[in-house]
């Protein structure tokens, strides 16, 4: 590897746009994940208006707003009462784009295949051991007997979530206080009584 490639660590949504980014400008960049391959279960319901520009933006959007769900309205209820219900989806007269409900295991998928366009791809089973900065750069270490088992790069980015191995190497904190909340999100077709188009809060 040469002196001016970028190692994204972490192919989420956030290092996959940044590769997808990268390389339309024309930077080599390598993406590597700690996972043995792509998630296929949801972590994240959707995409706000501005993550749908984004998408656009790099040439990734695709036909995601195709296969998405359209949502017009939220509704939040207690106890079966509901107590506010707000029209959402709309467009303004700033134009611009709707957010999008669709699952994380597609809009990653989607950023995959622009970066396949755009001549990248994503390096799976290959977790960070250990980083070692210089004046001319970084090595990077990789767990697990990989074969080759460091890279050399100029420029080294953590996109690899709140439990960043690359963080964590460079030292550097993640302050805060824990906050807990209990959340089920599973993956399921069911026929329920309860309109298509709104979001149940």
């Amino acid at each position: 590897m040469g002196s001016d490639d970028v190692l994204v660590v972490g192919a989420g949504p956030t290092g996959l746009v940044l590769a997808c980014g990268l390389r339309a400008a024309g930077v080599r960049v390598r993406v590597v994940d700690a996972a043995p391959g792509p998630a296929t279960t949801s972590r994240a319901l959707g995409l706000q208006p501005r993550g749908v520009e984004v998408l656009d933006r790099i040439g990734a959007l695709g036909d995601l707003p195709g296969r998405a769900l359209a949502v017009q309205q939220l509704v939040i209820a207690v106890a079966g009462r509901e107590l506010c219900r707000l029209r959402v989806g709309q467009r303004t007269r700033l134009g611009g784009h709707p957010g999008l409900l669709i699952s994380q295991a597609e809009i990653e998928g989607a950023l995959r295949a622009r970066l396949a366009e755009l001549g990248g791809q994503v390096e799976w089973g290959r977790a960070v051991r250990a980083v070692e900065q210089d004046a001319g750069g970084v090595t990077v270490l990789f767990a697990g007997g990989v074969d080759p088992a460091e890279a050399r790069v100029r420029w080294l980015v953590g996109c690899d979530g709140a439990h960043s191995s690359v963080r964590k190497a460079v030292g550097i904190g993640f302050p805060g206080v824990p906050l807990v909340e209990r959340f089920l999100l599973a993956d399921v077709h069911a026929e329920l009584d309860r309109p298509r188009d709104t979001v149940l809060a």
